[in-house]
């Protein structure tokens, strides 16, 4: 009679082992699934912007370049020094250049691992709270 109880409570423990883990297994796949959704998600609106952006950029260069040549050609009907010239095109350029350092950083960013931290954390949760049980009960840890 010892053996039979002793053999069910082996079994309903891993049992209760087994259901756990696929607990915690379908609780990781819907996080990955959720992550993976939204990278998804932030992949094409990044591209949509990224698109409008560099368009702008196009239009901004060439209304650039036809008014410096609109200006060179004295089509407004008065001369511009060659000092004025020089910093209509650097700043121009600086303006284009700067939008594209921050289109870089911040519709870019680097990706971010923040759902395997995530993941991280709560494994070492869990071992701490199976640790903290194991002292309760007095039981070493099994390998």
């Amino acid at each position: 009679m010892a053996e039979e109880e002793l053999t069910s409570k082996i079994g309903a423990a891993a049992h209760a082992a087994k259901k756990d883990a696929a607990d915690r297994s379908f609780g990781y796949r819907s996080l990955v699934r959720a992550w993976k959704g939204q990278q998804d998600a932030d992949r094409k609106m990044r591209e949509v912007y990224a698109r409008r952006l560099i368009w702008l950029l196009i239009g901004q260069v060439i209304a650039i370049n036809v008014t410096f040549l609109l200006l060179g050609w004295k089509v407004f009907g008065f001369t511009i020094e060659p000092w004025t010239a020089r910093t209509f095109v650097v700043t121009a350029f600086l303006e284009v250049a700067s939008l594209v350092l921050i289109v870089a950083k911040n519709l870019f960013p680097p990706s971010s691992d923040r759902a395997l931290e995530l993941i991280g954390r709560l494994d070492a949760r869990e071992e701490r709270t199976k640790a903290a049980g194991r002292k309760k009960a007095g039981k070493p840890r099994s390998a």
